[in-house]
């Protein structure tokens, strides 16, 4: 599913030719991107021990990050269609809150696994998620937050314009903040809701989240599927092999796939030193920030991926050490 881009190869080559033609329209940016790592990659990084765990679960979160930003922006355009109105703020409020709650949830899942002495089955992570997407009142506390912080900013326009900063900070500042409530309510179960097991009420009209537009239903769908499609990864922590599937299933779309798969080898060899990271960050950002390419909506999803990435290994950095 991987344009090959490296420096030292003559053609490139892709496994699925018809996803060759969506693949080249990048081409440049692929080659840009690659050649930045080339620059950066001098030894293949060791991937065991602390850093090993703490790139794990960081890249799970920048996965299911991207992966919960094209999922909810698919489920919004189909309710502003069925709905016959018309994308507004809102949508894009909804978009990225779901962003960071999915994102928040891939990422506890890979820390989980990743502590365990043993290897997980698929029923683990299911009961991971459902512990945290029963803990309603804390996710929404912290999505009115989000909303607070977000509300005197510039119009938020996912589709037609390129999201800043401080918009990326504050949603990845969310999925901290959820991942951070869900660890404190496994610590502390007597502050969980009174609530073990997700039944669907009125799905069509409840909104425990307090995420606009999407009903619980949709929540728990979109975490769900994000997180089916990351089991393999919290066993085998194979980014490029998830990445793919993902691609396959059109979960992500092949651009979005080949660039992350870039920006993940360049995230591994920084080995969690914060200047490196932020020169990766920023050298993508500014790639795709700036490619005529690449659709509006696939560098706003990346843009609050790579930030993310900044805010997960800050989290996790404390996390895995105490």
């Amino acid at each position: 599913m991987f344009v090959m881009t490296s420096c030292q190869q003559n053609e490139e080559e892709i496994v699925n030719d018809g996803n060759k033609k969506a693949s080249l329209l990048i081409n440049e940016e692929l080659k840009t991107l690659s050649s930045f790592n080339d620059s950066i990659l001098q030894l293949r990084p060791q991937t065991r021990g602390f850093w090993g765990t703490l790139f794990a679960t960081v890249s799970a979160d920048i996965i299911g990050t991207k992966a919960g930003f094209e999922a909810s922006v698919g489920v919004a355009a189909y309710i502003t269609a069925a709905t016959g109105g018309t994308a507004g703020p809102i949508t894009g409020v909804a978009v990225l809150a779901s962003s960071g709650l999915i994102g928040a949830g891939a990422s506890y899942g890979a820390y989980k696994g990743c502590t365990l002495s043993c290897v997980p089955d698929d029923e683990f992570y299911d009961k991971l998620l459902n512990n945290m997407m029963s803990n309603q009142l804390s996710i929404a506390r912290n999505v009115n937050l989000f909303k607070t912080r977000v509300k005197n900013l510039a119009e938020i326009d996912i589709t037609n314009r390129i999201l800043d900063k401080e918009l990326c900070t504050i949603t990845a500042d969310l999925h901290n903040n959820i991942v951070n409530s869900t660890i404190e309510c496994e610590k502390h179960p007597t502050t969980r809701n009174n609530v073990n097991t997700y039944i669907p009420v009125e799905p069509l009209k409840k909104s425990s989240y307090e995420i606009p537009l999407f009903t619980d239903y949709e929540i728990i769908n979109m975490n769900t599927t994000t997180n089916n499609a990351l089991k393999s990864y919290y066993n085998t922590h194979d980014y490029e092999n998830t990445l793919s599937e993902m691609i396959t299933k059109n979960l992500i779309s092949i651009e979005s796939g080949n660039i992350l798969k870039l920006f993940l080898d360049a995230l591994q060899s920084s080995n969690g030193d914060e200047l490196n990271l932020d020169i990766i960050i920023n050298t993508y950002s500014k790639v795709v920030s700036e490619s005529n390419n690449i659709k509006v909506i696939d560098k706003n999803g990346l843009l609050v991926s790579f930030i993310t990435a900044k805010n997960s290994i800050n989290l996790w950095k404390e996390k895995i050490t105490n």
